[in-house]
């Protein structure tokens, strides 16, 4: 209840609606340095915000922001768009709803990824280009992101069945990335590159609704 309470400080000012839990602890691949990611719905039409405070990354976002981000709005943010997995199971993710609105996020109970894959997948591609693109001078350690959803996709390929739920081979992949990324340094953008050749050729074939 610890961040309910910060995000009840933080947004003092504002109708908070409802808080649900995303990032690599949604993604069961939270490590010792890992941060929160808490996205946080409020009522008042104040569009998107981020912001980093202790160790905490907040992701706020109107209930209309968050609607127009379900149809994978132009106006939604990128990275926002290339991480809609977070919306998988989002009635377990929740940490907070306000009771006075517990009836307004029928729409969000009701969005189905496997009708969009092909559009988050696409979405996560142009996203990871670009931050591949613009990291020569800093590796990132977010793109442990890449092998991650290599692997969802493979999952996917395999079993007709979204997750983010992963095997431990592809679990200790991306665990490795993430603890190693300092030392891999850009040698290892290959292996990234390899990756997202995969990502490319499955958005060439298969349907329009998921399975390459």
């Amino acid at each position: 209840m610890e961040i309910v309470e910060r995000v009840k400080s933080l947004l003092r000012n504002h109708d908070l609606m409802m808080i649900y839990i995303g990032g690599s602890r949604l993604y069961g691949i939270a490590d010792e340095d890992s941060d929160y990611d808490i996205n946080v719905i409020v009522k008042n039409n104040i569009g998107y915000h981020h912001t980093f405070i202790d160790n905490v990354d907040y992701f706020i976002y109107s209930i209309e922001d968050l609607k127009k981000l379900l149809l994978f709005s132009e106006s939604s943010q990128h990275y926002s768009k290339a991480h809609m997995d977070i919306f998988l199971n989002v009635q377990e993710a929740i940490t907070y709803i306000n009771p006075e609105y517990e009836n307004e996020f029928q729409f969000l109970y009701d969005f189905k990824l496997e009708y969009h894959f092909k559009t988050y997948i696409n979405e996560f591609v142009k996203y990871y280009y670009y931050i591949m693109k613009n990291s020569r001078a800093q590796f990132s350690k977010r793109l442990y992101h890449i092998h991650r959803v290599k692997a969802q996709v493979e999952n996917y390929v395999n079993s007709e069945v979204i997750t983010y739920n992963l095997t431990e081979e592809q679990n200790v992949r991306v665990l490795n990335f993430k603890k190693n990324f300092e030392t891999l340094g850009f040698r290892y953008y290959p292996e990234l590159e390899k990756d997202m050749d995969y990502l490319i050729a499955y958005l060439k074939v298969g349907d329009n609704n998921g399975k390459g």
